[in-house]
């Protein structure tokens, strides 16, 4: 059987997904305000994240200088990472409270972690330096949606505003 019809229709809806999501993101942009996300201040916190299939994208004033992302919000946080997972709220606590969930987990079990101190896989927001910073998160809820559709967002974000510091595996 020949699947490279298949293969080239798959990049096709690939790039028009990409597509779709840099679209709606830059309309997001326009409109989102810190009051549109979730603070991230004390572990408890992360219980504001829904547990819906989604993308998220973590804000920070930490590296900013640093980091070529150009989506800002509140003048001063922009984004460090950008991801998707089925199950968000367990995904971000693994960035932002790493020892925490590897404690509460039993290590690690995602192979991808935010790098904000490179090579370093997550940060602890509740320990220094990083507890000099603000954190917040956005998440763009995708119930029903798959990984492919959700790595789309990924490619969409990127296309739109950079790579962000933080998402380089």
């Amino acid at each position: 059987m020949n699947i490279n019809p298949m293969i080239d229709e798959l990049c096709k809806l690939k790039v028009k997904f990409a597509n779709e999501f840099s679209c709606y993101l830059k309309s997001e942009q326009k409109s989102i305000s810190l009051k549109d996300l979730y603070q991230i201040i004390h572990y408890n916190d992360l219980s504001q994240i829904k547990w819906d299939a989604s993308f998220y994208v973590i804000f920070t004033d930490y590296k900013f200088n640093e980091n070529k992302c150009t989506w800002v919000v509140g003048e001063k946080y922009k984004a460090i990472y950008r991801g998707h997972c089925a199950t968000p709220k367990r995904r971000i606590e693994s960035h932002l409270y790493n020892s925490t969930h590897n404690k509460l987990r039993q290590g690690n079990a995602y192979k991808v972690c935010m790098k904000a101190d490179y090579p370093r896989s997550g940060i602890d927001i509740d320990k220094l330096p990083h507890k000099k910073y603000s954190w917040f998160v956005y998440q763009l809820r995708l119930k029903g949606s798959n990984v492919l559709i959700r790595e789309q967002a990924e490619q969409g974000f990127d296309l739109l505003f950079n790579k962000p510091l933080a998402s380089y595996s």
